[in-house]
């Protein structure tokens, strides 16, 4: 099965190669000139098909009908374990990301300072991943984008400024138990909301895999039960709900962002966005340690910066009903990390949880 995925890759790749390229559309999107492949003739498009980075798809970046962007997949089974592993390494750069934040909101104790020190980190590393890539004119042109920018925009304040604000809050509000049940809701927003406005696929496998995830994270909440109870319960719980319903919204619409400019674009106006968003808050920052802005800074290079370029890439390669329950194996690597780094305990219950998330994954991959 492994060499007929990587005879399969290899055949479309080859394909792609031999045909001519446009220098418009396509290196706009990731700084150079990309193959363009002509899907059958029923699937029609008001412009060229572009293909993304992965190989899995053509975009049509305006459909016939003028409104919605469409997408022809060509995913077989090698592209989705591609997407799946980019998801996978996300969310391992986000749980590393997790243990600086922990040691950097000791001093910095507001959560929107805390989002703003880590940004420029963010930002810096996407512009050297533009720059290694060649990719550094498609994060100029991605302001020449009105369309695009505007999705960064609406996914940068639901999912970072409003979503995990929201989120820290409730675990402050509410404690951990009911916070992260509530909160890693999310996955069930953000498959029905891709499935009925992205047009993605709701296989029985995403369905199993989503509750197995529902049920991880609420053994997870239960396991971290004694960890805070919260100082104020029933305004907690309407923080987590938020925090799933913003989250959710914001999977779609970095979905729809990622069609439309490069992923180290939307990485790159995104940190621009929480910059010039969160600036009134800079002030706060004084009395910080050196040792927590400096590990926030190193939390939002790997985490917001790697991390969420990752993400994007995943996206795209596996659509955002499937990363978005992919990614929730951040909590099983912050378990192992809480472990080895901060010599917190795994119980049976955290076990169990980090294995039904781990299926749920696997599940939502293959099926």
């Amino acid at each position: 099965m492994q060499m007929l995925a990587q005879s399969s890759m290899h055949s479309l790749l080859l394909s792609l190669s031999s045909m001519h390229t446009s220098n418009t559309p396509c290196s706009r999107w990731y700084g150079a000139p990309l193959p363009v492949l002509a899907p059958p003739p029923y699937k029609s498009c008001a412009g060229p098909w572009i293909p993304t980075l992965m190989g899995d798809s053509l975009i049509c970046p305006h459909s016939s009908n003028g409104t919605l962007k469409r997408e022809y997949r060509l995913r077989g089974m090698g592209e989705s374990l591609l997407g799946a592993c980019l998801a996978v390494a996300a969310s391992f750069s986000w749980s590393v990301g997790a243990v600086f934040y922990w040691v950097g909101v000791g001093s910095v104790r507001s959560p929107l300072v805390a989002n703003w020190v880590r940004t420029p980190a963010a930002l810096l590393v996407m512009l050297a991943i533009a720059v290694s890539t060649k990719g550094l004119e498609s994060v100029l042109g991605a302001f020449l984008n009105h369309r695009g920018l505007s999705y960064v925009v609406l996914a940068t304040v639901l999912a970072i400024v409003g979503g995990d604000t929201l989120y820290i809050a409730a675990l402050r509000d509410a404690g951990v138990s009911v916070t992260y049940p509530i909160a890693y809701s999310y996955v069930v927003v953000a498959s029905v909301l891709s499935v009925l406005l992205l047009e993605e696929s709701a296989s029985v496998g995403l369905v199993a895999g989503v509750v197995l995830v529902l049920l991880g994270a609420y053994t997870m909440g239960r396991a971290s039960e004694g960890q805070g109870s919260g100082e104020n319960p029933r305004r907690g719980v309407l923080e987590a709900v938020g925090a799933c319903m913003l989250w959710g919204g914001g999977v779609v619409a970095f979905k729809l962002a990622s069609m439309e400019i490069a992923p180290v674009a939307v990485g790159a106006v995104k940190a621009l966005v929480v910059l010039l968003l969160l600036s009134p808050f800079a002030g706060r920052l004084r009395g910080a340690s050196l040792k927590a802005v400096v590990a926030l800074w190193l939390g939002g290079a790997v985490s917001l910066g790697l991390g969420d370029w990752l993400y994007y890439q995943s996206l795209l390669a596996l659509g955002a009903s499937r990363t978005s329950v992919v990614v929730t194996t951040s909590l099983a690597f912050s378990l192992v990390l809480a472990r080895l780094l901060l010599e917190e305990e795994i119980t049976p219950r955290k076990a169990v949880a980090a294995t039904l998330i781990w299926a749920g994954a696997l599940l939502a991959i293959y099926y």
